[in-house]
Order: C-alpha cells, then structure tokens, then sequence
C-alpha cells in the first residue's frame, strides 16, 4: 500500500507540471491539440487550398496553349448558342467529353477570349483535387495523409494538366474521382440506414457525372472497384454496381 501511495503521488506531481508546462508555452507550440478536430480539418484543407493557389498563381497569367484554341476559342460548338445540345447529342464534337465542353460553354459566355477566367478555374479545381485526396487517404488510414495531398499539389507532374485549358478534361474528372470515391468510404463507415444510402445514392450521382467526362484511362475508378483494390471489403454492392452500370 505505500509503495502503490507513493507511485500514486508521483504521478499525480508529474501531470501538474505537465500541466504547468501546457499553461506557460506558447501557443502556437500546444494549440491544435486544444483546438476541435473540425477546425484543425478546415485550417489544414485551407493551408492544401493556399499552397496551391500560391503555387499556381503564374498559371492564372499565361495565355492559350497549343490545341486551345480548336478546343475552345475557335470551336464553333462552343461559340454556337445550341452548342449544348451539339455537344450532348450528336457526332459532331470530335472527341466526347459532355461535361467538361458545357463547363467550357458556359465559361465562353463569362470570359470569351480573356484566357486568365479558364486558368483560374483549372487552378480551383485543382486545389479541390488535392483537398478530397488528403481526405480519401484520412479515410484509408493512410499515414502522412496530408503531407502526399501536399506533393500531389506541388509535384510538376500536375502543371501540365492545371496550365493547360484544354486540360480540364483531367482537372474537372479527378474532383468528381476523389469526391465519388470519398462518399462512398463514408458510407462504407456508416451503420445501415436512410443516411448510409443516401451517401451511396451522392457517390453514385457523382461517378455518372464523371464517366460522362469519359477517357479510356477513366475506367480505373470502377476496374479498381470490381477487383477490390484496396476498397473495403462488404456484404453490401457498392462501385461494382458502377461497373455494372457503365458496362
């Protein structure tokens, strides 16, 4: 007993001057672990977002490159006024990507010929991109989850794809990618309901929406979910009832 009295004492000493310490540091060396875990989220979402930003803001001053104009300023589908229903449905458009020619549609009517609106936008959603990957690796457990969102945003690989307009056919699928996939490793956490297959119900929505922006190399997301690649493993269907859907 006074050996259990002593150990007690001491460690009952030890947490007040921990205790002491906390008090008297400065803040910025203990405040995020004072500070709620949504707020530590947003202000780490928003340091992704800024580093990007920063990164990128050259990109928002460069002007049309290479097949930018036959893809944008010189097709005629865009310029048209039924260049929507062109786009969607008939043979004219050289290459099929529906979605990202409406964005492209509906930006001709704000920025025209002014390239710095498109450069803008690509850099956004860039940022997105980045920010949805932290948290699909945060919901795969991945260590340093953060810290590979940050590469994704910096690595040069990326500059092609974000400074170059016609590009946005790989800016504008990886945001619905990620966020397709982010909803349903949420639903895969939630206990059966009402909420679980709503979340199920928004990753399926999104994921039409990308395949409606459809590359060849775009078929990744649901062959990585027909051969459980790394996904968890459920009783209930999940992406390989995309799969099914896209075949």
């Amino acid at each position: 007993p006074d050996r259990q009295g002593a150990e007690g004492e001491a460690q009952s000493r030890l947490a007040h001057a921990a205790q002491h310490r906390i008090s008297s540091a400065p803040a910025g060396i203990w405040y995020h672990e004072r500070m709620p875990a949504h707020r530590r989220a947003w202000l780490a979402g928003l340091a992704l977002v800024g580093l990007t930003l920063l990164v990128y803001a050259p990109a928002t001053r460069s002007g049309f490159l290479w097949d930018d104009e036959s893809f944008l300023t010189e097709n005629p589908l865009i310029r048209a006024p039924d260049g929507l229903r062109r786009l969607w449905a008939s043979t004219e458009p050289p290459d099929y990507f529906p979605l990202t020619s409406t964005m492209l549609w509906f930006e001709w009517r704000l920025w025209g010929e002014s390239p710095a609106g498109y450069h803008v936008v690509n850099v956004v959603l860039h940022a997105l991109s980045c920010v949805l990957l932290w948290r699909v690796l945060l919901r795969l457990a991945v260590p340093g989850a953060w810290l590979a969102g940050a590469i994704f945003a910096l690595h040069p690989v990326c500059v092609e794809s974000v400074a170059w307009i016609t590009e946005r056919k790989n800016t504008l699928p990886l945001v619905l990618y990620l966020l397709s996939l982010l909803l349903c490793l949420r639903a895969e956490d939630e206990a059966a309901g009402s909420r679980r297959g709503r979340l199920y119900g928004a990753s399926l929505l999104v994921f039409l929406l990308y395949r409606f922006r459809s590359k060849t190399e775009d078929q990744v997301l649901a062959e990585a979910a027909a051969q459980g690649d790394g996904l968890p493993k459920t009783q209930t269907p999940t992406l390989f009832d995309y799969l099914l859907l896209v075949l």
